[in-house]
């Protein structure tokens, strides 16, 4: 049965916004991957250097005048939430800086892609909430004007890509799926714009996971068929 419950009181939020556009089922009783293909690839390396080097300097911005940023704000007031204690830090790679992570953003064949390394600490969360992608190919932020810019963005990609195994605690909420037991290297495609998601870090562990956005090529859907293909780094 669909979930009638799962909303903000204020209509100023990006999640009672984003959730009238999804076309997800929101009836949390139903077993599914609907929304996720995980492992299309897997890739295969050492990268362990660059990820000891990583600088995490930087947050998501935090601008009150912007409207996504407002949006989210007032979601906090009423769940009552630090926001230092939910946005992870963040490293924005690039091909001098990690090669070879750099090598598996160059993979996908996305147009202009915008890698991030969020890294994750023990007690850091984000909560549920539906993507809404407002960045450049060099993390700026673009600024939000309507929530109809979403509903009608239909040529970005985003996908993920684990740097490190899993440890205990750790945990990717998709949907009515919940993702563990990764390997380094692994890889999850998910459908950003309808698939409520949610991650933490219940663990003792640091967990770096790269997110990868871009724009939609043909290179790029031929690069999804693929079904367990292994890239090496």
């Amino acid at each position: 049965m669909e979930d009638t419950e799962y909303w903000y009181k204020s209509e100023a939020t990006n999640w009672n916004s984003s959730r009238r556009y999804s076309n997800f089922h929101y009836d949390p009783q139903i077993t599914d991957h609907e929304g996720v293909k995980l492992n299309f690839v897997k890739f295969e390396g050492d990268w362990s250097e660059e990820l000891a080097n990583t600088v995490y300097d930087r947050r998501a911005p935090w601008n009150l005048d912007e409207l996504l940023v407002k949006n989210v704000h007032q979601e906090y007031i009423e769940l009552g939430l630090d926001r230092m204690r939910l946005q992870s830090m963040r490293c924005v790679p690039t091909k001098e800086t990690h090669p070879k992570i750099w090598s598996m953003v160059e993979a996908t064949g996305l147009k202009d892609p915008l890698a991030m390394i969020m890294g994750q600490k023990p007690g850091e969360m984000q909560t549920t909430h539906l993507d809404v992608i407002c960045c450049n190919a060099t993390g700026e932020r673009e600024l939000t004007e309507s929530m109809d810019d979403v509903e009608f963005d239909d040529t970005s990609a985003r996908f993920f890509i684990t740097l490190t195994d899993w440890k205990w605690g750790q945990f990717v909420h998709m949907g009515n799926y919940t993702w563990s037991q990764w390997k380094a290297g692994d890889t999850m495609l998910f459908d950003w714009k309808n698939l409520p998601h949610s991650t933490a870090n219940a663990g003792l562990i640091l967990r770096p996971l790269l997110k990868v956005t871009g724009t939609i090529t043909p290179e790029w859907e031929e690069f999804i068929k693929n079904d367990n293909k292994v890239l090496q780094v």
